[in-house]
């Protein structure tokens, strides 16, 4: 009896949870499948959802993100796992969620628009206000939970009272983006010279002389930028453009933003020193960093370079490659001991831990302390709670380099990686195969990988001489 009572508990619930979840949970994006519980009535961007705005006369809540967007967590987590801003939403809005990964092409519309009204680049989460009939009128990144209820109330105050003011607003940023669209024709011809002057002096003007990189916190590695850089020396041989890749290159291969015992980058830095990243690894930072390192390695034979190829290549294998495809992404953050999410906690060490740790491994007492200085493990630690992110300050290394490195992941792995967005993206998987196409100049193993993977890619991705732009196992594929 007690056994039957507990089987129909467990149907119960699990029958609550399906009437309790929203239209959301007949999606296959990870992202949106990560929203099919909240409270908030979620749709997904599909016809069916615009013409019910329309219909029922509501503004439309546009929420862009992605499965591994650490911001994203915690805006779902303060406000859309909230019962009061579900309340608002599924009152007075249509809410419809996007994964950019999945909508790229929606995702970049509405970025234009966040730029148009805000005067600089947006980011994720995406929160667009439209007009029943699809036309943007506000526009945000992430939203506290108060702040959020206070501007949806206001805005459909505004809407209701206002309506000709709305429509007004709507329709100048729609003219401004066509203005924009429109390509701009000139019989000017930039000589090559003139060229590389001119992008010379916009790269010295934003260049960290003390930290490389372009620009302040937070720090983007921007490859494409720097993979310019090289090719600019390459043609000219001016010594200054060597200096600002060298400079930028080694402060990140030594830095925080690469992970010092796996390989492979983090997406960005939140400090100018590249100290302190969010932990996110996405396919496309590995893919892009690859070929500037394989590329500074070839003008350089500086081997700090290399090793960055060989671990990046060695990290992507184990965590993102299956089958010969490979996954999008991995979260900034992981699941504690008390079953809670924090960022970086995967990644990051305690000092009291790790020495203990290295103690009963059989590293004596003068080698832990090395291994603590260089990786800067500290008792006050460099991040959240004490915690430590491992970066190096020295040019010096420590033997058996490669030993305490597999140990330190041994101590890590005490802990759950974080969620992998297990998406394979066209897109993405070819700009890596490139890289690896690159890479095969240090090492031609990296050719015949990058082939494999290319085949693989091609058997599963073009079906009936159609592209598709992602698949997820056991799934339908996305038409490009």
């Amino acid at each position: 009896m007690k056994n039957k009572l507990i089987y129909l508990f467990f149907i119960l619930f699990f029958i609550a949870n399906i009437l309790n979840a929203n239209s959301l949970k007949n999606e296959q994006s990870p992202y949106l499948l990560q929203h099919k519980d909240n409270p908030v009535n979620w749709m997904s961007w599909k016809n069916d959802s615009l013409k019910q705005a329309k219909k029922d006369n509501k503004l439309i809540f546009l929420s862009i993100g992605y499965s591994t967007c650490h911001w994203c967590h915690v805006m779902e987590e303060e406000s859309f796992e909230n019962q009061d801003v579900a309340n608002v939403l599924n009152k007075s809005f249509i809410s419809i969620k996007v994964d950019r990964e999945e909508m790229p092409q929606i995702d970049e519309y509405y970025q234009k628009i966040y730029q148009i009204m805000n005067g600089q680049g947006g980011g994720w989460p995406l929160t667009i206000i439209l007009t029943p009939d699809k036309k943007p009128f506000f526009s945000a990144t992430y939203l506290p939970k108060n702040k959020l209820i206070q501007i949806t109330n206001t805005l459909v105050e505004v809407y209701q009272n206002d309506k000709k003011r709305v429509l007004e607003v709507a329709s100048q940023i729609d003219d401004i983006l066509k203005n924009k669209q429109k390509p701009i024709i000139s019989e000017d011809k930039l000589e090559l010279d003139h060229a590389i002057s001119l992008f010379k002096g916009d790269i010295l003007q934003g260049f960290d002389k003390k930290n490389g990189g372009l620009g302040g916190a937070p720090k983007f590695p921007m490859a494409t930028t720097l993979n310019t850089i090289l090719d600019m020396y390459s043609i000219t041989k001016d010594k200054i453009f060597l200096e600002i890749a060298n400079k930028t290159l080694t402060k990140m291969a030594k830095g925080g933003i690469y992970d010092q015992i796996e390989g492979g980058f983090y997406r960005y830095s939140t400090d100018e020193k590249w100290q302190i990243p969010h932990y996110e690894k996405m396919l496309y930072t590995q893919a892009e960093l690859l070929k500037v390192y394989t590329k500074a390695y070839q003008i350089t034979k500086n081997k700090l370079y290399k090793n960055v190829v060989i671990n990046t290549i060695k990290n992507v294998n184990e965590r993102f490659k299956k089958n010969n495809l490979l996954y999008g992404a991995s979260d900034a953050d992981s699941l504690t001991s008390h079953k809670k999410k924090e960022e970086g906690y995967y990644f990051v060490f305690s000092y009291d831990k790790t020495y203990n740790f290295l103690k009963n491994k059989g590293y004596d007492e003068d080698k832990i302390n090395m291994i603590l200085k260089y990786f800067n493990i500290t008792k006050k630690g460099n991040f959240e709670n004490g915690l430590s992110n491992a970066y190096i300050v020295t040019n010096n290394t420590l033997d058996d380099i490669d030993k305490i490195k597999k140990d330190l992941k041994q101590l890590r792995e005490k802990n759950l990686y974080p969620f992998i967005d297990n998406k394979i993206q066209t897109s993405w998987n070819s700009l890596y195969i490139s890289s690896l196409f690159s890479a095969s100049k240090i090492n031609d193993k990296y050719g015949k990988n990058g082939l494999k993977l290319l085949d693989s890619l091609l058997n599963n991705m073009i079906i009936n001489e159609k592209l598709y732009h992602q698949k997820l196992e056991n799934k339908p594929l996305k038409v490009c």
